[in-house]
């Protein structure tokens, strides 16, 4: 289920208490409108809208941005680990892990960008990076993932989600990270429902 979904309900709460409140209004805004139309009328035809994914910016330390569909979300960057963790074992060793939390129409949403490293001995060790952004929903948190997968250094990546990449998910450079990729449901793969384009940008806080 993408994100856009889930905030569904929320956004629409917001959406019919924001026309009750305006339910009294005495046509002024049909006047202001007008105008607008024709001031925009006389300045002739607007440029191509930018889009939301290509155009997303780093932002400032400490701060994130996600872009899932046409959803835009910010975010606080709540932390940066870097591994490895105590308890961490060969098969599953912290890497990478950037912590954020925000609120968008009321509900509270996460997000989780990590990379783990596998080495069992046997074989060549495994890189796994992953984003999920979740929401907190009454039955427990849902959300929508980014995965990739690669087989030792300069190995190929594998995304279920979208066969033709050949790269990282985390483009990382110092401290700030960017993520482009197809995200959706746990487990889905290519021609799933509920798959959405989206970019995560977030910059960790100043030590």
């Amino acid at each position: 289920m993408s994100l856009r979904r889930l905030l569904t309900i929320a956004v629409v709460a917001v959406l019919v208490l924001g026309t009750a409140a305006c339910g009294g209004d005495d046509g002024g805004d049909e006047a202001e409108g007008a105008d607008r139309t024709t001031e925009s009328d006389e300045a002739g035809e607007l440029g191509p809208v930018p889009d939301a994914i290509d155009s997303l910016t780093e932002p400032p330390v400490g701060q994130g941005v996600a872009v899932i569909g046409v959803e835009e979300l910010s975010f606080v960057v709540d932390a940066c680990e870097r591994g490895p963790e105590p308890g961490d074992t060969p098969e599953a060793t912290l890497e990478f892990r950037l912590t954020g939390s925000g609120e968008m129409s009321g509900a509270t949403f996460t997000v989780d960008v990590s990379r783990y490293r596998s080495d069992t001995g046997q074989g060549t060790p495994v890189v796994t990076e992953t984003a999920t952004i979740a929401i907190e929903a009454d039955d427990g948190p849902r959300g929508i993932t980014a995965r990739r997968t690669t087989a030792g250094t300069g190995g190929t990546w594998q995304d279920l989600t979208d066969p033709d990449v050949d790269e990282p998910l985390i483009d990382q450079l110092g401290e700030a990270i960017d993520v482009r990729a197809t995200f959706g449901p746990e487990g889905a793969r290519v021609g799933d429902d509920g798959l959405e384009q989206g970019r995560i940008r977030a910059h960790c806080p100043a030590p």
